[in-house]
Formats: C-alpha cells, sequence, structure tokens
C-alpha cells in the first residue's frame, strides 16, 4: 500500500515538472503601445476610384503619445483628414480615409501597409487589401485653338476652340470653357456626350475690347471639364496694345463782336496721352483772344498766331477749354476815341466858356462867400449882344460886393435872386471876370447847391447859349467847395 502511494507521488512530480518545464518554455505575448485596426467600407473599386476604409487608433500607454499615420507602396495615395494624432492616455479615436491607386495600377488585388508611427520611431503596422476590378482609362483630349496673340483697344475679334476625343471611349457629360479678365463672364459650353474620334466645336464667339481695357497682357484660360473633374485644360495669352483715342467737341457761341468756344478733351484710349491742342489765329485777332486755362505757348508761325495748351490726358480723363474773341475791347477804344475827339472839337469850337467858382468863404457858417465869374471868348470871331444870367438860391442872400463889373440888372423872386449883366460884344479871346458876395441870414447845416450861370450870344448872326459849372457849399463848421 505504501509501495502504491510511492508511486503516485513520484508520477505526481514527474508530472509537475513536465508541466512546469512547458510553462517554463511557453513563449510571453508582449503588450502593444499603439494599437492599430481597420474596418472595410468599400475595397473593391475601378482604376478611377476610391478605396475607404474606417481606422482605429488607440493609445494603451500611461503617457501622450504622437501618431503619424501613413501608408507604404510606391504612388499610392493617402487621403485623411490628418495624419497626425495627439493620444491622451488610453485614449482612442476613430477616422475614415481613402486610398487612392496609381495611373499605372493594373487589374488585381493589394496587400498595402497601413503604418503608424510614434514620435521615438516605433511603427505599429496593419495591412489593408484592395481589390481593383476594372481598369478605367482616363479621357484623351485635344485642343485647337485659333486666338490672337496681339488686339487694338476697341477691335473685335474671334475665340474659336475646338475639342477632339482621342481616346478609346467616349467621354460622357463634357462643358468646355473660356475665361479671362478680357471678358466679362465665363464663357460656358456644354458639349454632351464626345464620341470616340469625334471633334466639336466648342466655342466660335466674338469678343469686343473696350477702348479703355489696360494694355497689358492677359492670360485666357481654355478647358474641358467632367463635372468637377478638369480633363484638359491650357492658358494662352493676348496682348492689348496700347492705343491713343481723343475725342474733342467743339461749341461755339456767336454773339455781337464776340465769338466765344468751349473745347472738350476726352481721352477714350488705353493710355495716356501728351500732346497739344492748337488754335490758329489771324494775326490782328491776337490781340483780342482770352484763354481759360490761359495757353501755355504762343507763336507766329507762317504770318499766323497760334496758340496751343499742352495736355497730359489720362484714360477718360476730360480737359475742357474756353477762349473767346471779343471786339468789344475794340469798340471801346474806339469809342473812347471819338468821345475824346468830340472833347477836344467841342473845346476847340465852343465860342465861350464860363468858369464858375468860390474865392472865399468863413469857417463857421456861411456868413460871407465871394463867387467868380470868369468869360472867355475862345471862338476866334467877335460874339455880340451877350446876355450873362446868374442865380443865388434862397436862404443865400445877395451882398454888394461887385468887383470891377456891376450887373445891369438884379431881380428879386420868391425863392431866388437873378443877377444880370449884358455886354455888345466880345472881341475875340476877350476874357472878363465878375465877382459878387453873398451870405445867409441862417445858421446853415448841409449842403446848399449853386446852379450853374447860363449866356446867351450871336455868332455871325446865329443865337447861341452856354453855360457854367454848378457848385455845391457845405455850411456849420466847415465851408466845403464841391465842384460838379
Amino acid at each position: 500500500m505504501n509501495g502504491q502511494k510511492n508511486f503516485l507521488c513520484l508520477v505526481s512530480i514527474i508530472i509537475f515538472g513536465i508541466f512546469s518545464l512547458n510553462l517554463v518554455s511557453m513563449p510571453v505575448e508582449a503588450v502593444q503601445d499603439i494599437i492599430l485596426d481597420h474596418t472595410v467600407i468599400d475595397n473593391d473599386i475601378y482604376s478611377n476610384e476610391s478605396a475607404k476604409f474606417s481606422i482605429l487608433l488607440e493609445n494603451k500607454q500611461d503617457s501622450i503619445e504622437q501618431v503619424q499615420i501613413s501608408v507604404s507602396g510606391i504612388a499610392w495615395t493617402l487621403s485623411a483628414d490628418s495624419f497626425v494624432y495627439d493620444l491622451s492616455p488610453r485614449e482612442s479615436v476613430e477616422f475614415d480615409i481613402e486610398l487612392f491607386p496609381p495611373k499605372s495600377v493594373t487589374l488585381g488585388s493589394y496587400a498595402l501597409k497601413l503604418l503608424a508611427t510614434t514620435a521615438d520611431g516605433e511603427v505599429t503596422e496593419e495591412i489593408i487589401l484592395v481589390n481593383v476590378n476594372k481598369i478605367i482609362e482616363e479621357p484623351v483630349l485635344s485642343l485647337d485653338l485659333d486666338i490672337p496673340e496681339e488686339v487694338s483697344p476697341g477691335e473685335k475679334f474671334n475665340v474659336v476652340i475646338d475639342v477632339t476625343n482621342n481616346g478609346r471611349d467616349a467621354v460622357p457629360n463634357v462643358e468646355a470653357y473660356v475665361k479671362s479678365e478680357l471678358f466679362d463672364e465665363v464663357g460656358i459650353e456644354r458639349l454632351g456626350t464626345l464620341e470616340l474620334g469625334t471633334t466639336e466645336n466648342a466655342f466660335n464667339i466674338e469678343v469686343d475690347i473696350p477702348k479703355d481695357k489696360e494694355p497689358r497682357d492677359y492670360d485666357v484660360e481654355i478647358g474641358v471639364a467632367q463635372g468637377y473633374d478638369i480633363l484638359i485644360k491650357t492658358t494662352e495669352q493676348i496682348k492689348v496694345l496700347p492705343a491713343s483715342d481723343i475725342a474733342i467737341s467743339e461749341n461755339i457761341e456767336k454773339g455781337f463782336l464776340k465769338r466765344s468756344y468751349v473745347v472738350t478733351l476726352v481721352n477714350q484710349g488705353n493710355t495716356i496721352v501728351k500732346d497739344e491742342y492748337i488754335v490758329n489765329l489771324k494775326s490782328f485777332e491776337n490781340n483780342f483772344f482770352k484763354g481759360e486755362p490761359a495757353p501755355d505757348r504762343k507763336e507766329l508761325i507762317d504770318g499766323k498766331r497760334e496758340v496751343a495748351w499742352m495736355y497730359n490726358l489720362a484714360p477718360n480723363e476730360i480737359l475742357t477749354i474756353r477762349y473767346s474773341i471779343s471786339y468789344w475791347p475794340l469798340l471801346l477804344i474806339i469809342l473812347l476815341l471819338v468821345g475824346s475827339f468830340s472833347a477836344v472839337f467841342f473845346y476847340i469850337n465852343t465860342s465861350i466858356s464860363i468858369d464858375k467858382r468860390i474865392l472865399f468863404a468863413e469857417e463857421k457858417g456861411l456868413k460871407f462867400v465871394k463867387i467868380q465869374l470868369h468869360i472867355k471868348n475862345k471862338s476866334g470871331s467877335r460874339l455880340k449882344n451877350v446876355n450873362l444870367v446868374d442865380t443865388i438860391p434862397s436862404p443865400l442872400k445877395l451882398l454888394k460886393e461887385f468887383g470891377t463889373i456891376v450887373p445891369d440888372d438884379v431881380h428879386k423872386e420868391e425863392s431866388k435872386t437873378k443877377l444880370r449883366w449884358k455886354f455888345e460884344a466880345l472881341e475875340s479871346n476877350e476874357e472878363r471876370v465878375i465877382s459878387y458876395g453873398i451870405r445867409s441870414g441862417l445858421s446853415i447845416i448841409g449842403k446848399i447847391n449853386l446852379p450853374e450861370a447860363k449866356m446867351r450870344f450871336q455868332k455871325s448872326g446865329v443865337w447861341k447859349a452856354t453855360k457854367s459849372n454848378k457848385l455845391t457849399l457845405q455850411g456849420k463848421t466847415d465851408v466845403n467847395v464841391e465842384e460838379e
């Protein structure tokens, strides 16, 4: 019995030893710091499509870890909202990615490695399978363009664009477009399905370049699109040439002895224009010319007076010039000359002159004033029956302070006193000086007007008349004399 127990114990020891050795020899799997896993959304694609996956990225550590994702395999393209994730301890994130095959891809299944790389360089791999079931050939299109290299502003030209399908398949839903700063809007032409080997005229449009378009090179983009995908595009350049175009309008107003001009210059071109506006005048017109603004130069060329305004006009800038030729100054000169000659002629041919003046006045009131009349025969002939009359207005009174010639008659009326002198004759160049005194019985404040002296006489048997100047007396403290 004891032997059986010993045997069982020995067997148990042997079995435990063997089990212990097995435990020691079993491999121990290390715990991963970063977990990378994926779920297939769509991995059966055509060559022109993308494979889509949902990715799980988890940080198993107790520290923050920065992880960058990428894909191995040359020419496959990874697309994701972000390629770098900062994961807190024990944090996980889920996100979607897309994988695009290269253009050289062929039919078959592809095992791609998705990599998660930490900041320390540790890499976690995840195998992703993608099946390419059909090769879709990209459309092969060509453009034939007929566009000028240079245009002048204000000029019209045609844009002709042809599209040819050089590929193996028809291309559906094709649109052609052309856009440039030269055009008001983008031109779009829907071509529909472009069959294999066919050529379609996309555009044959007429373009009108505004006159004030800035002179420079303009890009013209021409392309063919299918939905949001641009199948082919190219960029050409059109050079807008500088051009000057000054529009001149002239408005003329004619009046009596005057012509007025309003000239408007507008730069309708696309570049600055430096030039001058010229007016040709007759030689005598220069003296009657007036310009606003003042002209920059006046020159006598070939017997004509040339008047010019310099201008420097930017595109759309306006200059207004006003000038006139007025003969009014000439008329005034003629009238002055006529008046002067008439005055001289009148003076020379006046038969007699009478100069009336005040010789004396007191400062306080008009207590005593002496009036002098100077008569001179300037006719060059004998004057007969000369009668001279002077008037003294009230409240002035006559003082018998006569000079050498006493009046022949003194006649008092209600508001004045008249004095009369008679001369049988006045010889040529004969002069007579008459004087008399006046005073006021009242204190005078203000002015008193003394009327002119009047004379009638006979010259060569014809009665004629003349008169003297008027005088004004000022009373109160000052006795001022104003001669009219």
